[in-house]
């Protein structure tokens, strides 16, 4: 496994639960908000490089998830 997999696992991973509240609360369909949690997770994998470091990466899935609710 590279290194950039596992920061990616662990940062999923303190962050998923957060993240479902927030799709729940937003989108209010349990189905819809677990697919557009795995699309977020999709795309933040894909863009991995982009995040900033210096940001909190919470607020970077929920902007991501926010996008794609609004779409």
């Amino acid at each position: 496994m590279t290194q950039a997999k596992q920061i990616f696992e662990v940062l999923m991973h303190e962050n998923a639960d957060m993240l479902l509240a927030f799709l729940r609360a937003s989108v209010r369909d349990t189905h819809a908000a677990e697919d557009i949690f795995q699309e977020t997770m999709v795309i933040a994998w894909r863009r991995m490089e982009e995040f900033d470091r210096e940001r909190s990466f919470g607020k970077w899935l929920r902007g991501i998830a926010r996008n794609l609710i609004l779409a």
